[in-house]
């Protein structure tokens, strides 16, 4: 019999996950997205549809046997945390990672970081970032061009397509929008970014931006 139920009550509502803590193995992998609904979701009338982006480092080192003892080990002596061979998203590496988004003109993206030892910094090209929640708290909306993302830590955010700056779309026509979302790790990880696309902004490269508008948590305020 392989199979366990567990039973409870879920809460707080928001954007959370759930991962293994057996011999590391969430390091390996094991873990996935846990989304509580409300029956009417705050801020639900600023978006159109919604994606789960869980944000990781990888090692090509098995973790409990391999990675472990390498970061413990007395010779390393700064206590320096090793640098991921990759940066996968929801578990996958690529350089186009193609999100649909069923032509939705706003989106929410729940970002989750499900990274080992990683923080990453979040930003869309062209676009601003409207903040509506942070680990389980829904927020008032709050704009910005970037955030950081810490371990464990979940940002909600939603984008409107029509705000895309002509500067960022093919031929410079809104009626083509497309994103380019960059999550950068560390920097012994640059210039590794996570490119995911909406087509047809498959083949544009941009410099990494200079964050003029980062995310402040104080200037976050609880919505209710």
């Amino acid at each position: 019999h392989n199979e366990i139920i567990y039973k409870f009550k879920a809460e707080p509502a928001g954007t959370a996950w759930y991962h293994g803590h057996l011999l590391e193995q969430y390091t390996d992998g094991l873990y996935g997205p846990l989304i509580i609904h409300q029956r009417n979701e705050p801020n639900q009338d600023k978006y159109d549809s919604e994606q789960v982006l869980m944000v990781a480092d990888w090692y090509n080192l098995q973790a409990h046997t391999q990675l472990l003892p390498w970061y413990l080990n007395p010779n390393n002596t700064d206590g320096n945390e090793p640098s991921p061979d990759a940066i996968v998203v929801n578990g996958k590496f690529t350089e186009a990672l193609t999100i649909s988004v069923s032509n939705s003109a706003r989106i929410r993206f729940r970002v989750i970081n499900t990274a080992a030892f990683s923080m990453y910094t979040v930003s869309i090209d062209g676009l601003p970032l409207h903040i509506i929640e942070l680990d389980q708290v829904d927020t008032l909306p709050y704009t910005v061009n970037s955030f950081n993302i810490n371990v464990a830590q979940r940002v909600s955010f939603y984008v409107d397509l029509s705000e895309l700056s002509l500067e960022y779309t093919a031929s410079g026509n809104l009626s083509t929008s497309a994103i380019y979302i960059r999550s950068q790790a560390m920097l012994s990880m640059y210039p590794v970014d996570i490119l995911n696309y909406i087509p047809p902004y498959e083949q544009q490269r941009y410099p990494y931006p200079t964050f003029f508008n980062p995310l402040y948590l104080a200037n976050l305020f609880h919505l209710h």
